[in-house]
């Protein structure tokens, strides 16, 4: 008796309503012989009833013409009639394969960046073939639209505006052919919260998402929001704000990245660089990092300590998905000269 033949006999025994799921687990437990695990057991159920591809040239037509038409149809998902629900998944997004020399950049503050460690990063780019950029958060500051008390000396909403335009098309024409993507941060998202709690009669206008307001779209820069699962080949990137939470930052913002996620991660919005990584007992390493900043190293809010540092990164993503990282300081040597080290 083949695999298909059991599969049918316990469909008539236990009737056609029963969960695949739960069918195949009684299959598993009285034929171990013929179902080796449970996942044996659900792939012959459903190939009966015509639920994999495969199906016409696997199951001999005796075995089909028992299987009613009720059967073949997928069962419904809310076989209780449960309400409707508001889940969601998170979204996913995948870095193009082709774009697989990838500089990273974060937290870059505009109008406060350090034109100084930027061009050190972006000379960096020029000089190993760089195919992609990703900006991973707290690109643009956003400092008079933000929850916290606002210092009327700093520049203007528009003239960050306009910063940060004019920067994204420096960026476009230093590298033309590059894949360039924005990954949303906490300070990028200023904007529309802004928007969200002063004006939602706007939401329509075309100017009402930073993305419009600063027309990516013309640039050829995909945005991405900050709740975007970002995947570079076998590493998860993000910004940071949704990963390490609270005032206190972790002494080494990778490890405090790496017991979130449990898995490979760069994070920014730290603005320290720092790596961690560990072994499991399969042998697997699971590396996690952080980047650091290309902004002013001392802001108002903290003008006497910190532990700011400037930084960049550059991912090598083979076509497996496996990928090389390379975590980068960036010291300012003496006033105006500025340096890369791998950290």
């Amino acid at each position: 008796m083949t695999q298909f033949d059991t599969a049918l006999e316990y469909r008539k025994k236990y009737g056609w309503e029963i969960p695949t799921k739960t069918l195949a687990r009684i299959m598993h437990q009285e034929k171990p012989e013929q179902f080796h695990n449970i996942e044996a057991a659900r792939s012959a159920l459903r190939h009966i009833e015509g639920k994999s591809k495969g199906t016409t040239a696997m199951v001999a037509e005796h075995i089909r013409s028992q299987v009613p038409e009720s059967a073949r149809a997928e069962r419904p998902r809310n076989p209780y009639n449960l309400p409707a629900s508001y889940e969601k998944a998170q979204p996913m997004y995948r870095w193009p394969k082709d774009a697989n020399e990838v500089l990273l950049i974060s937290d870059l503050h505009v109008p406060y960046h350090s034109i100084g460690a930027i061009t050190v990063a972006l000379d960096y780019a020029k000089e190993n073939d760089i195919n992609g950029i990703l900006i991973l958060g707290d690109f643009i500051d956003n400092h008079n639209i933000s929850r916290f008390e606002k210092d009327p000396s700093k520049r203007s909403v528009i003239q960050e505006l306009k910063a940060g335009r004019a920067f994204l098309e420096a960026l476009r024409d230093a590298f033309p052919d590059a894949k360039i993507a924005w990954a949303y941060g906490n300070h990028d998202v200023r904007y529309e919260h802004y928007l969200r709690r002063q004006a939602p009669e706007l939401f329509e206008d075309p100017y009402y998402h930073l993305h419009q307001r600063l027309d990516l779209e013309n640039l050829d820069i995909e945005w991405l929001n900050d709740k975007t699962v970002i995947r570079l080949g076998k590493l998860h990137a993000a910004h940071g704000h949704h990963v390490v939470r609270g005032i206190f930052a972790p002494v080494n913002p990778a490890r405090g990245a790496f017991t979130k996620a449990k898995d490979n991660i760069v994070i920014g919005h730290l603005h320290n660089p720092s790596h961690h990584n560990e072994v499991t007992m399969s042998g697997k390493v699971i590396g996690a990092w952080s980047l650091g900043c290309l902004c002013q190293l001392r802001p108002d809010y903290s003008p006497q300590t910190g532990n700011s540092q400037h930084g960049f990164a550059h991912v090598t993503i083979e076509p497996s998905g496996d990928f090389f990282f390379r975590n980068f300081k960036v010291v300012e040597k003496k006033k105006g000269e500025f340096a890369a080290y791998p950290c």
